[in-house]
C-alpha cells in the first residue's frame, strides 16, 4: 500500500465474496459505521470551506483529501480515521449531503481540466488512484459519480 495509507483487513462478509464463496450480506461493522459517521461529519463541516478554498486559490492548499476522496483505507494523517466500505459507500451516495460532495468533486474536476494535476499536491495523487479503483468497482453509482470518475481517469495518478 502507499506510504500514506494503511491497508484494512476486510470484514468476513467482504472477504468471503472475494474468494468465490457467495457474499454474506451483513450490516456494517461498528468500526465501519464509526468511520462513515466521522466522514459524514467532516464532509458536512469542511466542504463549504473546501469549496471556498478551491474557488479562491484554484488548487488544494489545506488538508482535506480524505473527506473528498474517501477510500476503503483511512489516510495516515486523517485525524478522524475515516474510510468507507462497499456498504457504507452506497449509503454515502444516497444521503442529502452528497450534493455538497458532488460540488467539491466537480470543482476539482473542473480545475483539473483547466490546470492539470498540479491542482492537487503530488502527495495526494495516490489517494486519487485508490479512490478511482474503489469507486469504479462499486455498482449502482449515480451518473454524477460516473462523470467524476471518468474525468479523474483522464489523468495519471501513481499509486503512491
Amino acid at each position: 500500500p502507499p506510504r500514506n495509507e494503511r491497508k484494512r483487513t476486510p470484514s468476513p462478509a467482504v472477504a468471503g465474496g472475494e474468494h468465490g464463496a457467495s457474499p454474506v450480506k451483513s450490516p456494517p461493522l461498528p468500526e465501519d459505521r464509526r468511520a462513515a459517521r466521522a466522514l459524514l461529519r467532516k464532509q458536512y463541516h469542511e466542504f463549504p470551506g473546501i469549496l471556498h478554498e478551491l474557488g479562491r486559490h484554484g488548487r488544494k492548499v489545506s488538508c482535506w483529501i480524505w473527506w473528498a476522496f474517501p477510500t476503503d483505507r483511512p489516510g495516515m494523517c486523517d485525524p478522524v480515521r475515516s474510510f468507507v466500505t462497499k456498504e457504507t459507500a452506497k449509503q454515502l451516495l444516497g444521503i442529502a449531503s452528497a450534493t455538497r460532495w458532488k460540488e467539491v468533486l466537480e470543482k476539482v474536476c473542473g480545475l483539473l481540466r483547466e490546470r492539470g494535476t498540479a491542482v492537487l499536491p503530488s502527495i495526494d495523487h495516490g489517494r486519487i488512484h485508490h479512490f478511482l479503483r474503489f469507486w469504479t468497482a462499486l455498482d449502482d453509482k449515480p451518473e454524477w459519480m460516473g462523470a467524476v470518475l471518468r474525468q479523474l481517469a483522464l489523468s495519471r495518478w501513481p499509486a503512491y
